[in-house]
């Protein structure tokens, strides 16, 4: 699963496959959301909404955005907790203007576009 800063007031959730457990672990999340158009479950960015969030999926893996974690010290906290557990596995994604300002230093530097 992947989590992301949709805006402000809400975090996406993507899942990786479709799971019915764990479509109904997020109905019970309080004031979460399926929204059609992003293909994403959306839950407030809260303190409640993150603590919700991370107590009920702890034992799936999860991926974060690395511009939410940078801004998240509930999340970095909850990493460093479980940093030695074997049932957490995080992965961090490098969001767009990330990969973009790579490949534009790279090519800066000489290297070539291709992939």
């Amino acid at each position: 699963m992947f989590v992301f800063k949709q805006n402000e007031n809400e975090i996406g959730i993507r899942f990786d496959k479709f799971l019915w457990e764990d479509v109904e672990q997020m109905r019970k999340l309080r004031g979460g959301w399926w929204n059609p158009e992003l293909k994403a479950w959306l839950i407030p960015y809260t303190l409640a909404g993150l603590e919700s969030f991370v107590s009920t999926f702890r034992e799936k893996q999860i991926r974060f955005d690395s511009h939410l974690l940078e801004e998240c010290t509930l999340l970095q906290d909850w990493l460093e907790d479980n940093s030695e557990s074997d049932s957490v596995e995080v992965k961090l994604i490098w969001g767009e203007d990330q990969k973009k300002r790579l490949c534009d230093a790279l090519v800066a530097r000489g290297y070539s576009k291709k992939r």
